[in-house]
């Protein structure tokens, strides 16, 4: 059994590290940002000027794409404010 033990925890690993692999490839518009913080897309665009989304990048022809990454840790963030803690 342990050696079934151990390829679940091996599995579980690799299944979180390309999870997380996953989360910082996606990127999302900033109308799809905005949709998912329940704001205005004037507000997510000011948010990325103020570094709110430090990986954002702007592609050519001037629309940003911001890391899903970045915003579940503004949520987070936003989150563990109301909370209190």
């Amino acid at each position: 059994m342990g050696a079934a033990e151990d390829a679940f925890a091996k599995a579980a690993r690799e299944y979180a590290t390309t999870a997380a692999r996953n989360a910082e490839s996606t990127w999302l518009s900033t109308s799809e940002v905005a949709e998912h913080v329940d704001r205005c897309e004037k507000t997510v665009r000011r948010w990325i000027e103020q570094g709110y989304f430090p990986n954002a990048w702007r592609v050519p022809g001037g629309r940003w794409h911001v890391p899903l990454a970045d915003v579940v840790r503004l949520k987070e963030r936003t989150r563990a404010r109301k909370s209190g803690s």
